[in-house]
């Protein structure tokens, strides 16, 4: 628990820092590798306060009031600040996973399972090494994100039968 502002800074007691700094320091851990990194921030993160948006009911009576940001899935090709790939005959790398899982699971599984199977893709058969500059090689990687304020599992239906 801390305080923060809306350029993402964290409050410590004698300085501030990036919630990255955080998660940096375990991006090198040989023994965390392939193991879920849980990081849960209790902060603001700006100044403004959030209001609210009323939802209808049947009757077209307004019901409760719910955060307006609630039911949102932002999903991302890379990582903050990380590069996205294309393969020239294949198109992007995100998106032909994505469809991948969800030619395989979109029946069966909820959404943010079917995207942990597009990140786990991602992050275990998605790796290309180049030659760069000189003798180096380039290794090229991606890790694909998302955030999730859905307030419900989301599941898709087959309709063609």
């Amino acid at each position: 628990m801390t305080h923060g502002d809306q350029s993402g800074r964290l409050e410590a007691k004698d300085f501030s820092y990036n919630a990255e700094e955080v998660w940096d320091y375990f991006k090198d851990t040989a023994n965390l590798a392939g193991k879920p990194k849980i990081f849960i921030f209790q902060a603001c993160r700006g100044s403004r306060k959030e209001e609210g948006v009323g939802v209808l009911q049947s009757g077209g009576q307004r019901g409760l009031i719910i955060p307006s940001h609630a039911d949102y899935l932002m999903v991302y090709s890379c990582f903050e600040g990380y590069s996205s790939y294309i393969d020239p005959n294949h198109g992007s790398w995100f998106i032909q996973d994505f469809c991948k899982d969800l030619n395989e699971y979109a029946f069966t599984e909820d959404m943010l399972s079917i995207l942990t199977h597009t990140m786990r893709r991602a992050a275990y058969t998605r790796c290309y090494e180049t030659e760069g500059n000189g003798n180096k090689t380039d290794r090229l990687l991606q890790m694909p994100a998302f955030s999730s304020t859905l307030t419900k599992l989301l599941y898709f239906y087959d309709t063609s039968s």
